[in-house]
């Protein structure tokens, strides 16, 4: 497949972010790049129903167009670093990522757990879903706050719309929060994997560029996963 191609997905995936990330943005950021839309919520997280945690130092917040079953964004509030690169974060601000970890782990893992029962089935327990939650930042972010995911790995969703919005999650353009420094990958190299054939995350099949047939397919994993899961 061409450059050009890989170009195009990558450019699918950065303007897919020109969705509105809040339903009411007020009058004085609608003029603003789409890619500070999440400064709303850093800055009066007490005004939007979709934020479910705000204190002093973060924000968590339900994403509005969510790529799985339950998806959630959680930003620090310090000005000083809201705009810092997330790679450049996890390689030389550690205290922000192990307080962010120490949050996920910590004081939201209760309010996290609760919001996929209530995505996914009441009937899940803490230790299934710790085993089905992954977390961690876009290596190339298309909004310019900092922001990490926090998600189910079903990708379930009709947010989903195409295989950029995949790939950029299940791929190493996805890094995970506990990657180690010296796994990090070097910003603007990993354009290439938006090339690649669609692989189901979690039996491996290919689908080719078929991703019609991959989200069926996803589907069918999710609800497989799910009745083995409550059945435990």
């Amino acid at each position: 497949m061409s450059v050009h191609k890989t170009n195009d997905a990558f450019k699918v995936l950065m303007n897919s972010a020109k969705e509105p990330i809040v339903e009411d943005i007020p009058k004085k950021y609608r003029k603003q790049s789409f890619r500070d839309n999440l400064k709303v919520y850093i800055e009066s997280p007490e005004s939007y129903k979709n934020v479910i945690y705000y204190d002093d130092d973060v924000v968590l917040v339900r994403d509005m167009f969510p790529k799985s079953k339950m998806h959630l964004l959680l930003m620090t509030r310090d000005p000083h670093l809201t705009h810092v690169h997330p790679l450049e974060i996890m390689m030389k601000h550690r205290s922000l990522v192990e307080k962010l970890v120490s949050y996920v782990q910590g004081d939201l893992s209760g309010l996290i757990f609760d919001e996929a029962r209530n995505c996914l089935s009441q009937q899940l327990t803490n230790e299934a879903l710790c085993n089905y939650i992954k977390v961690g930042f876009h290596a190339g972010p298309s909004m310019n706050n900092l922001h990490l995911h926090i998600m189910t790995l079903d990708h379930v969703s009709p947010s989903l719309k195409n295989s950029a919005h995949y790939i950029s999650f299940t791929s190493p353009f996805f890094v995970k929060i506990d990657t180690p420094t010296s796994n990090l990958p070097t910003r603007g190299t990993l354009t290439s994997l938006f090339q690649e054939d669609l692989k189901c995350w979690r039996c491996g099949e290919t689908f080719g560029r078929h991703f019609t047939k991959l989200k069926a397919h996803l589907q069918e994993e999710y609800d497989d996963w799910l009745d083995k899961s409550v059945s435990m």
